[in-house]
């Protein structure tokens, strides 16, 4: 009988230890159905009844079907690729990086969605709201680094005058495009380009794609969107043409 008793006691902490396992695990890295989290305005209004909002997104690292989600901090948008002849009635969101065991406690992340398309990030204690845009064109995201934004003087119009560092991320959302290699990921250096147009609202640019970012004599080519591989790249902004 004792051994039967201490039988059941091991079988039932070991379930509760799995149990707690996949509690955890769903915490750290939690994963959502965009069809599963839309709410209306009353269920809006319970979130956000009895918490702060945030002057900034919660989180910025959010994935969308395997994407990375590109965020604009000054229009406060999320911003990501629809892939051709998709739909988004099975796309899942998740964060990028697990959550810590101490948040998943006292700071776990939630996430909603409004029938207005505003992606919802809340908490314990904040909410944040932000516009999520679902574009049917690739994305490209460039980066410049803080430290070269203030050394520069660059405002939100980015006039690049010379070469300078920058990372950029571009998806490839062509049905054709192979899931292996949508993203294209690369060291560049940038500038502005053009005569009389330089002085447009919107630029356009010319970008090297590098082995390494400190060294701007090194290129590197690659294929983009399905053209010939090469190091040298041209943003167009045909500004005029509007």
């Amino acid at each position: 009988m004792k051994k039967s008793i201490t039988a059941l006691i091991t079988i039932g902490f070991g379930v509760s230890i799995l149990l707690l396992i996949l509690f955890v695990d769903d915490r750290l890295n939690p994963t959502y159905g965009l069809n599963e989290i839309v709410v209306d305005d009353t269920e809006l209004s319970t979130i956000i009844s009895s918490r702060e909002l945030s002057d900034t997104a919660l989180r910025t690292d959010l994935i969308i079907d395997d994407q990375e989600v590109i965020y604009d901090e000054v229009d406060n948008t999320f911003y990501y690729s629809q892939v051709e002849e998709s739909s988004d009635s099975s796309s899942y969101i998740s964060t990028a990086t697990s959550l810590s065991v101490k948040d998943i406690f006292s700071n776990y992340l939630q996430i909603a969605l409004t029938e207005e398309n505003e992606l919802v990030l809340y908490n314990k204690d904040f909410y944040s709201i932000s516009s999520l845009v679902a574009t049917p064109l690739p994305i490209m995201n460039i980066t410049v680094s803080a430290e070269t934004v203030d050394e520069l003087g660059l405002d939100e119009t980015y006039s690049i005058e010379e070469y300078t560092s920058a990372d950029i991320y571009l998806y490839d959302n062509r049905a054709e495009c192979d899931e292996r290699s949508r993203v294209t990921s690369s060291a560049s250096k940038i500038h502005m380009r053009g005569g009389t147009t330089i002085g447009f609202p919107q630029k356009s640019y010319r970008i090297t794609l590098l082995d390494d970012s400190d060294d701007f004599d090194k290129t590197s080519k690659s294929s983009l969107l399905g053209m010939r591989k090469d190091d040298d790249w041209i943003l167009y902004s045909a500004y005029s043409d509007y």
